[in-house]
């Protein structure tokens, strides 16, 4: 289902004025595990295409860097290109609304809803579910529980060891998310 969103979908053809900008977003929330709070945080001065790198703040001021992929870079790319209005500063929010105005974390839950109208059985998808589904993604190909834990930005390890428990019932959690994870698995 969701491979056909992300994948195979043709971009002209969903339900919103900026197609790239909420392609990128739902990108971004898998690649690099975010916080729905932190991607509407972003600054265009945060954001590396040399790297593929993002300085991601939190609310404590703590900042992290975390990898995204090239799919993910042509988006937003693209959106910068096609729908976002003339940049006058690196210090302006990446992704903004139809005011011009930085987007909030409502407008972040909605996009995730406007791709689950694409789902069977109109399943469940929220950026909870693609963050978890990054930590259980990475745990599951090997990554180290410290590497996780700093990408996530969790101040502790008990924060980040709740995904060895999700990952140890990875199938019931697959289930439960739907089919998020194999979208990225291809």
């Amino acid at each position: 289902d969701l491979i056909k969103i992300l994948d195979l979908a043709d971009i002209d053809l969903f339900p919103t004025k900026y197609p790239y900008r909420d392609k990128s977003i739902i990108e971004l929330l898998y690649a690099t595990g975010i916080l729905c709070s932190e991607i509407t945080q972003i600054e265009l001065q945060h954001i590396n295409f040399n790297n593929n790198t993002i300085i991601i703040r939190n609310k404590n001021k703590r900042d992290r860097v975390v990898i995204f992929w090239d799919k993910a870079a042509q988006y937003i790319k693209k959106y910068i290109e096609y729908e976002r209005i003339s940049i006058k500063s690196t210090e302006e929010k990446l992704f903004l609304n139809c005011k011009n105005r930085p987007l909030g974390v409502r407008s972040i839950q909605r996009i995730c809803q406007m791709f689950r109208l694409y789902l069977e059985d109109n399943q469940s998808l929220t950026p909870y579910i693609l963050r978890n589904s990054f930590a259980l993604h990475v745990l599951n190909n090997g990554m180290q529980l410290e590497q996780v834990q700093k990408l996530l930005g969790h101040k502790t390890r008990s924060s980040t060891e709740r995904y060895i428990l999700k990952k140890k019932n990875w199938d019931i959690y697959i289930k439960k998310a739907g089919i998020i994870i194999q979208l990225f698995l291809f």
